[in-house]
C-alpha cells in the first residue's frame, strides 16, 4: 500500500482532533495507525458481537490509548491470528483492561502468527520440529506417531513452501 493510500485511509477513518495530538507528538504514526484501522475491520469481521456489545468508538478511543500508553503495537495489531482464534472473552478483556498488553495476551493465549515468507516456514517448522524431536519415544507406537508427526510436518512444509513460489 502507497503511503498516500495509508495516510488516506487514516484520515478518513479517524476525526482529525483524535489523532492529531498523537501525530504531533509522535506517540503513534500512519502506519500504525492503518494497521489499526484494518485491525477494527477485522475485529467487526471476526467478532461481530463484541462491535455491538462496544461499539465501534469506544473500540477505537480503546486502542488509541493503549497506543499512547505502549500496550500496542503496529507487529502485533498485524498479527491476524489474534481475530481469528481467541474467543470473544479474551477479546473484550483485553479491550476493558486498560493495562494489559496486545502482545502479553497473545502470548499468553499461545497464538502465534502465521508466516508468509520462506525464512518465517523455516522458523515455525524448527519450532515444531524441536518439540516434536524433544519427545522421547518409548513404546513401537509412539515412534510410529512421531514418523507420522514428522511427514505430516514435511508435507506442510511443502504445501507451503509451494504457496510462497507461487507468490513470487
Amino acid at each position: 500500500m502507497s503511503a498516500k493510500t495509508c495516510y488516506i485511509n487514516v484520515l478518513e477513518y479517524f476525526p482529525l482532533q483524535e489523532i492529531e495530538a498523537g501525530l504531533t507528538n509522535k506517540t503513534y504514526n500512519f502506519s500504525s495507525l492503518e494497521a489499526l484501522v484494518q485491525w477494527i475491520k477485522d475485529l467487526k469481521k471476526h467478532k461481530p458481537d463484541i462491535d455491538e456489545d462496544l461499539g465501534e468508538e469506544l473500540i477505537r478511543k480503546t486502542m488509541l490509548n493503549k497506543m499512547a500508553h505502549g500496550k500496542v503495537y503496529r507487529d502485533s495489531l498485524k498479527n491476524r491470528e489474534y481475530l481469528k482464534r481467541a474467543n470473544s472473552d479474551d477479546i473484550r478483556d483485553f479491550l476493558l483492561d486498560k493495562n494489559m498488553h496486545l502482545e502479553k495476551q497473545i502470548a499468553h493465549l499461545g497464538i502465534q502468527k502465521r508466516y508468509q515468507t520462506f525464512n518465517g516456514v523455516m522458523k515455525s517448522l524448527d519450532q515444531v520440529e524441536s518439540n516434536i524431536l524433544s519427545i522421547k519415544p518409548e513404546t513401537d507406537h509412539q515412534k510410529e506417531t512421531m514418523v507420522e508427526q514428522l511427514e505430516k510436518l514435511i508435507q506442510t512444509a511443502q504445501k507451503q513452501l509451494e504457496g510462497i513460489k507461487g507468490n513470487k
